[in-house]
């Protein structure tokens, strides 16, 4: 199992560097390649443990991001509102 998570990791650099029960954790709980890999990411930038990580995936926050209703574009000026989402 360690062979093939390095092999598989190896070409995607930030999420080689995970803890194990991460991997293991993104391996058993989320199927879609892309949906892994944004919460590899999201590991490395907010700093999730297991049981954070683990309330993510429970509450699909992969499917929820960028879907919260703003009026960022109608108050701010453009390149403010592109900032603020």
């Amino acid at each position: 199992m360690v062979v093939t998570l390095t092999c598989f990791y190896s070409h995607f650099n930030h999420l080689y560097h995970l803890l194990l029960c991460h991997n293991i954790l993104l391996i058993e709980r989320v199927k879609n390649i892309d949906e892994r890999l944004w919460y590899a990411k999201q590991i490395a930038v907010q700093g999730w443990n297991r049981d954070e990580l683990t309330q993510m995936i429970k509450s699909q926050s992969y499917q929820r991001q960028g879907n919260a209703i703003s009026n960022f574009d109608d108050i701010l000026p453009e390149t403010q509102s592109y900032l603020a989402q």
